[in-house]
């Protein structure tokens, strides 16, 4: 018995007689590491390693590109069982919620790991739904939903009192987005618009940071979304232009069910920022009401170009909020009746104008077939 040539002191020994043809760990020729054969019977065998099957990322990453190639040109059908599953889901989540709370707050003391392994256990058996009984799986979506940003918050309270809102935002945003990406619940697009949702909501909040705590903590009314619109008007609407442009561009290539959530987030933002701009009264923050105007038209040409009706007509609702801030910024303080008439005649006018000599070209050009 003799070692292998390597000299390798992890490799098995074998045996004169022995019948293998190739170390059992180094994958050297047997014939060599016996003693019985020279060089030559070494080059004359190589050992070629097999190659390993397709790591867990990757795995994921390709079962994820198959669900969403096999759903790209269709969207999700709104249908009266979907709308009952959706509507029980969310009672579902509701009640989960309710004994996530009595496990973590309903005794003497505080038991946070109980309502940890409550909100665990709760989404391994929506997923487990979702995975096994796909006629269910709009209801664990809408489900999953509540639970996971009232579990995540729940575990925040002590940062959220003191106005440090941006991470459970965030992780809430990342977790959602696992959920639209693990088997199972996997390309709900409904997932994807409320990871896309919070994750905005959260990069917002954290560039206004310290104002936002302050306003938070030291101001007379409370209310989360109040204070984020009033504060964060300009960065959201930012964000929401951006996130349309992605949604334009997987509409062109003909991701109709991918492009919705983002589209929808356009939406979304469009409303925050008008609610902020609105809420703020400085209707003379020129800033404010140009990002509104182009998120307005964002939403009215995407709508147009890929036959997205609710898209176009919630467009057109904010470009007319636009327009009337655009006039009441033009005139300033204290106008008369006489010059606010005239220029929203001027401005409603060419606007219906333009729309008449130039819509039509930009639909011909761009229209998605």
């Amino acid at each position: 018995m003799s070692e292998c040539i390597n000299q390798n002191p992890n490799c098995i020994k074998k045996a004169p007689n022995s019948t293998a043809k190739f170390c059992a760990v180094c994958g050297q020729s047997a014939v060599q590491a016996r003693g019985l054969g020279g060089p030559s019977a070494l080059n004359s065998t190589i050992y070629t390693p097999q190659p390993s099957g397709p790591g867990l990322s990757t795995q994921l990453k390709v079962g994820l590109m198959a669900d969403l190639s096999a759903r790209r040109s269709t969207r999700e059908p709104a249908t009266v069982q979907s709308s009952l599953l959706a509507a029980g889901g969310v009672i579902v989540g509701i009640g989960i919620c309710m004994i996530f709370f009595d496990f973590m707050y309903g005794g003497n003391n505080d038991n946070i790991l109980g309502g940890v392994l409550v909100a665990l256990g709760s989404m391994v058996g929506l997923w487990f739904i979702a995975k096994k009984f796909s006629n269910y799986v709009v209801g664990a979506v809408a489900a999953s939903q509540i639970v996971v940003p009232v579990s995540i918050f729940s575990s925040f309270l002590a940062k959220i009192e003191r106005g440090e809102i941006s991470l459970p935002i965030l992780i809430t945003g990342v977790a959602l987005g696992l959920l639209w990406a693990l088997p199972g619940m996997r390309s709900r697009p409904t997932l994807l618009a409320a990871a896309a949702g919070w994750t905005t909501t959260g990069i917002a909040t954290l560039l206004i940071g310290s104002r936002f705590r302050e306003s938070f903590y030291y101001g007379l009314e409370l209310d989360l979304i109040d204070a984020f619109a009033r504060e964060a008007r300009v960065i959201i609407m930012a964000l929401g232009i951006a996130q349309l442009v992605v949604g334009w561009n997987l509409d062109k290539k003909h991701w109709p069910n991918l492009a919705t959530p983002f589209i929808a987030i356009g939406i979304y933002t469009a409303i925050a920022g008008a609610a902020g701009y609105l809420s703020s009264g400085d209707y003379g923050n020129a800033v404010s009401i140009i990002l509104l105007i182009a998120l307005s038209l964002g939403l009215i040409f995407i709508g147009g170009v890929a036959n997205r009706r609710a898209t176009t007509w919630i467009g057109t609702t904010f470009l007319a909020g636009g327009l009337l801030g655009l006039v009441i910024s033009l005139l300033g303080d204290n106008p008369s009746v006489t010059e606010f008439a005239l220029l929203a005649l001027i401005v409603g006018a060419g606007v219906g104008f333009v729309g008449n000599k130039f819509a039509n070209l930009v639909l011909t050009k761009y229209k998605i077939q």
